[in-house]
């Protein structure tokens, strides 16, 4: 293809030398020097200006340049694209989850995918909210888990309908002790203060806080979820955390369920204007088996 062309202008652009990229490129120099010649003809434009050291971009050469990625990106794309229309099993899909689903969650989906669809290459990036959010806008994830409320440009899947939880050092006395029906109400917290989580990252608690019209006191504000359980268990104050982070908690600290419950929604989403490939349409439905089959799926 033409693209493959511009791949070998590329590579000589990159490395400044054609030696070097003959060696990346696995073709001999006299090849790599044809086809930069070939295309500089084509183009009725002198793409580099050589010397003893090597190559360097001319002006129009740095130009061309820029189209050049654009084509090489496009043409790989297609061939994407056409490997999703043949139905062929294979290509890429990215992911982007928060901590609790990526601990919890992603491990088995992961594993589970991989042993029905082995040439399907996975990508994982873990980040807050916001990161999500940022990495769906910009392409470099295909499926995100995110939660509720979502704007209009994703789509999304419900998935899990999650509880949030008071999380408290073990001094606090609270109203309703008796085991197994305690539980903390809102009236309570009012006066307690509040182990937050960095901005990116409390939009569970900041939601919460809004709807019931509270405002608490917040001195610590901390970015992973095992630093606010470590201040909680010094007394420094309490937290609202969903469920799936309290998994197996080792912190000496006392877990409670509001009354009446509050609740966060994971849902599974994606941009509206990504092209559906194979490949992600196959993790998009292995997602929502996996809630499934474990009885997550609540919504």
């Amino acid at each position: 293809m033409l693209a493959n062309t511009y791949h070998i202008f590329i590579t000589v652009a990159e490395c400044g030398n054609i030696s070097a990229a003959s060696h990346i490129l696995c073709l001999t120099p006299s090849a790599v020097s044809h086809s930069i010649s070939k295309l500089e003809r084509e183009l009725n434009i002198n793409l580099f200006i050589r010397d003893k050291k090597g190559v360097k971009l001319t002006d129009d050469g740095r130009k061309v340049l820029e189209y050049a990625r654009r084509i090489v990106d496009e043409e790989h794309h297609l061939l994407l694209e056409a490997a999703n229309l043949a139905n062929e099993g294979y290509g890429s899909v990215s992911i982007g989850a928060f901590c609790s689903v990526a601990q919890w969650w992603l491990p088995k989906i992961i594993k589970d995918f991989k042993k029905v669809n082995p040439d399907i290459s996975i990508i994982v990036h873990q980040g807050s909210y916001q990161n999500i959010v940022d990495w769906l806008y910009s392409g470099k994830i295909d499926l995100g888990f995110l939660t509720e409320p979502l704007t209009k440009p994703f789509d999304f899947v419900p998935l899990h309908k999650e509880r949030l939880m008071c999380v408290t050092p073990k001094a606090y006395k609270i109203a309703n002790e008796d085991y197994p029906h305690h539980y903390v109400t809102l009236d309570e917290i009012v006066d307690w203060t509040l182990i937050n989580q960095a901005s990116v990252n409390n939009i569970d608690t900041a939601i919460l806080l809004k709807k019931h019209n509270i405002t608490l006191n917040s001195y610590y504000f901390m970015e992973d979820d095992q630093s606010i359980l470590a201040m909680v268990e010094a007394n420094l104050g309490f937290s609202i955390m969903p469920e799936l982070v309290l998994k197996d908690v080792n912190k000496k600290v006392n877990i409670y369920p509001f009354e009446p419950c509050e609740y966060r929604t994971i849902c599974l989403v994606k941009l509206k204007t990504t092209n559906t490939s194979f490949a992600i349409k196959k993790m998009k439905n292995h997602i929502i088996n996996f809630v499934k089959d474990n009885n997550l799926m609540n919504v």
